[in-house]
């Protein structure tokens, strides 16, 4: 009986042993699955961060785009107006050019003078010439230098002239100012009345009087009449979109 009992504990403590060494080894598998739930949990953490970074890295570079593609739409704007303007200053250079030569003849014979001034091309005629002694009645030397004048300019289209009358302030008090404004303008509104006879628009042109306000310029004679060619505004920035914002007050007045 004893022996049997001996067996008995033996074969239980065997059993123990053998359930305590499977309990630590539970124990160390749990364990090494603490430790593998941590990595994994540290390895998304680390996922997620690198996303979140990756994804600020890509609205940036979303944004750089975008900032570099408005410098690009800038830059392309930016050489347009250029070339805009670049071909203007172009034209306005062989208009000058041509005129010179249309109007050599007459350069030559001291009729006219012709060259630029305040930033236009103008041809300058002595009002003593154009008008000879007569205060309005124009000479016939000054209706052919115009009629000459008007057919050289006739050469370039769409011109468009501003035509100014001026005299000096010699012998003029101010009780005459109004009597030398009145005069220049006759004087002006003559030229641009032989001017369009001679087959320049009269829609193209302008006429103003400056009696003596301007008459200085230098080796100029003050007394003189200017025929300024007025340049095309039209290539200016803003200019067309103020033009179309005009057009479209105009329509809803109507």
């Amino acid at each position: 009986m004893e022996v049997q009992l001996e067996a008995t504990r033996a074969a239980l403590e065997l059993r123990m042993d053998n359930a305590r060494h499977e309990s630590r080894e539970c124990d160390t598998r749990l364990e090494l699955l603490r430790e593998a739930n941590e990595d994994q949990r540290d390895l998304l953490t680390r996922r997620e961060t690198e996303r979140a970074e990756w994804l600020e890295e890509k609205a940036q570079l979303l944004s750089s785009t975008a900032d570099l593609q408005a410098s690009v739409d800038d830059l392309a704007g930016a050489l347009e107006a250029t070339a805009v303007y670049q071909e203007e200053a172009e034209r306005r250079v062989e208009q000058y050019r041509e005129l010179e030569i249309l109007l050599a003849d007459r350069l030559v014979a001291g009729d006219i003078d012709f060259g630029i001034r305040s930033g236009h091309v103008a041809v300058w005629i002595d009002t003593d010439m154009l008008f000879g002694s007569s205060a309005r009645q124009m000479s016939k030397r000054g209706q052919d230098t115009l009629e000459a004048v008007a057919r050289a300019m006739r050469e370039l289209k769409g011109l468009r002239l501003e035509v100014v009358a001026l005299t000096d302030d010699e012998g003029t008090s101010e009780d005459d100012s109004a009597d030398t404004l009145e005069l220049t303008t006759a004087r002006a509104l003559t030229v641009v009345r032989v001017l369009g006879q001679a087959g320049i628009p009269l829609q193209q042109m302008v006429a103003a009087g400056h009696a003596d306000h301007l008459a200085a310029a230098g080796d100029l004679p003050p007394k003189r009449v200017e025929i300024r060619i007025k340049p095309d505004y039209g290539y200016l920035p803003g200019v067309r979109e103020l033009e179309g914002l005009a057009e479209g007050a105009e329509l809803e007045g109507t």
